[in-house]
């Protein structure tokens, strides 16, 4: 998941950075779910939506949502 997630940084320049990648998962959520007393999408709900919506990038092989892709990265950030 790190190798995904330094690719990733790579292929995404300007999400190469914590705030940067936590705002744009934030961002990607519907707007209810930034609402504190209603309940968000699981992150399941939005790896699916991506997929449906045709929000994925190739990284390594592997067909990843945007979601994955960003969790990856901020993953890879964190791990070092």
């Amino acid at each position: 998941m790190r190798e995904i997630g330094v690719r990733y940084r790579e292929l995404v320049p300007a999400e190469n950075q914590i705030q940067a990648l936590r705002a744009a998962i934030l961002a990607a959520r519907p707007w209810s779910s930034r609402v504190p007393w209603l309940a968000g999408p699981s992150i399941g709900a939005m790896v699916a939506e991506d997929f449906a919506a045709g929000r994925t990038i190739v990284v390594q092989g592997w067909v990843l949502s945007t979601t994955e892709a960003r969790q990856s990265a901020l993953y890879s950030m964190l791990a070092d």
